[in-house]
C-alpha cells in the first residue's frame, strides 16, 4: 500500500523553512538558494552571524549545530533526493565560490554541512577517500580546509536530533513528534509540515489519538476537509468510522462527505467488476 506523499522538492523546501525559523530564533541571518556564480549555482542555505553575536547565537542553537562559525553553508538531501558522492564535492566547491564572492579569507570562520536523510552505500564507500571521519554517531567531519560536516539523520541519536529534522527521518519518529506537539501552539509549524508532507500519516495519527472533537475540528480545518477525505483510503475510513470526532469534522463539509461516499462507491463498483470478470473467465474455461 503506497502512502500519499508530497513532491520531492516540497520536502527540501519545508525543511529549509523550518531550519530557517530555528536559526533566526537564535538571531542568525539566514539566506536560502543563494547564487554563488553566473550559472545557476545555488547554496540551499547560508546561516551567518556577526562577530559580536557569534557566542550568544551559538548558545541558542540546538546542540547539533553548536559548531557553527560566522559563515555556515548548508546543503539538504531528503529521502526523495538521496545524497550522491558528487554532492560532497559540490559542497566544497560552492563554499569556496561563496568565500571568493564575499572575499572571506579566514577559513576558521567558515563551516560547510550536508544534512542527509541517509548515506547510500556508494557514499559510504568513498568517505575515507574524501577524508570524512566519523566523530560520533551520525556525524562525519572533514578537516581538509574549513570544517565540513556530514550529518546522517538515519544514524543520529534521537536526543541529539532537533525536532525540525526528526520529522524527516521515519514514520515512528514523526509519530512521537506529532503526539508531543499537537496540543502546543508554538509547535504549529512542525504539525503543519507533517500534515502537508505526510497527509495519510497525520490523519491516522489523529484517529489513533482519539482527540477531542474541538481539537479534531481545528486539525481538519487547518489541513482542509477535502484533503483529509482524499487521504483516507477505504480501509482507513472503515476503521475510523466509529471515531466520532473525525467523522463529525468531515461530515460538516458537504463536498468532503460526497468525496468519501464516492470513494466507497467506486470501491464497491471495482469489486463488483472484478467479481463479474472472474465469473466470465470461469464460464469460458468450462466451455467444450
Amino acid at each position: 500500500m503506497t502512502r500519499k506523499r508530497a513532491k520531492p522538492n516540497q520536502f527540501e523546501a519545508r525543511l529549509i523553512q523550518l531550519l530557517k525559523r530555528r536559526f533566526e530564533q537564535a538571531r542568525l541571518t539566514v539566506q536560502d538558494h543563494l547564487k554563488v556564480g553566473k550559472l545557476p549555482l545555488e547554496i540551499d542555505m547560508l546561516v551567518r552571524s556577526s562577530r559580536a553575536q557569534l557566542h550568544a547565537s551559538s548558545a541558542r542553537l540546538p546542540k547539533l549545530f553548536r559548531y557553527f562559525r560566522r559563515h555556515n553553508v548548508l546543503e539538504i538531501k531528503t529521502e526523495q533526493t538521496p545524497l550522491k558522492v558528487s554532492d560532497l564535492l559540490k559542497l566544497h566547491a560552492y563554499t569556496w565560490l561563496y568565500m571568493e564572492q564575499r572575499q572571506i579569507y579566514e577559513v576558521a570562520q567558515v563551516t560547510a554541512t550536508v544534512i542527509a536523510h541517509h548515506l547510500p552505500a556508494q557514499v559510504r564507500a568513498k568517505l575515507r577517500a574524501l577524508k570524512y571521519h566519523r566523530v560520533s554517531k551520525g556525524v562525519y567531519k572533514n578537516r581538509s580546509a574549513f570544517d565540513s560536516y556530514l550529518l546522517d539523520l538515519s544514524e543520529l541519536p534521537e536526543a541529539l536530533t532537533p525536532v525540525e529534522l526528526q520529522i524527516f527521518t521515519n514514520a515512528e519518529r514523526r509519530e512521537r513528534v506529532f503526539i508531543a506537539s499537537y496540543k502546543k501552539i508554538e509547535k504549529q509549524a512542525i504539525l503543519n509540515a507533517i500534515t502537508d508532507l505526510y497527509e495519510s500519516e497525520a490523519v491516522k495519527l489523529m484517529v489513533k489519538l482519539n482527540v477531542k472533537p474541538q481539537s479534531m475540528r481545528k486539525f481538519v480545518e487547518a489541513l482542509g476537509t477535502e484533503k483529509v477525505a482524499k487521504s483516507l483510503r477505504q480501509e482507513e475510513l472503515l476503521s475510523a468510522i466509529n471515531k466520532k470526532a473525525l467523522v463529525a469534522a468531515i461530515m460538516s463539509d458537504e463536498k468532503a462527505l460526497h468525496l468519501l461516499l464516492s470513494k466507497m462507491e467506486r470501491k464497491k463498483l471495482s469489486a463488483k467488476a472484478s467479481k463479474t470478470s472472474r465469473r466470465k473467465q470461469q464460464a469460458h474455461a468450462v466451455r467444450p
